[in-house]
């Protein structure tokens, strides 16, 4: 039992050397972060609708309507 070797498949590969900007990011972090506390776009919890269509009614309302 100890000569047998596991095989493993390795699926993709993580990119090591992404580009990014930083502060940028940051930057849009926290524009994010002070926006969702002034604007409460959708009320959290679940929802049920009987169809798409009455959801989306519900969504549009709930946004229009600040």
């Amino acid at each position: 039992m100890k000569d047998q070797l596991v095989k493993i498949k390795i699926v993709g590969k993580r990119k090591g050397n992404l580009n990014i900007n930083w502060e940028k990011t940051n930057g849009f972090l926290k524009l994010v972060v002070e926006l969702s506390k002034k604007n409460k776009f959708i009320p959290k919890g679940v929802y049920r609708f009987k169809s798409h269509e009455e959801s989306d009614l519900w969504i549009l309302k709930v946004l229009t309507t600040r």
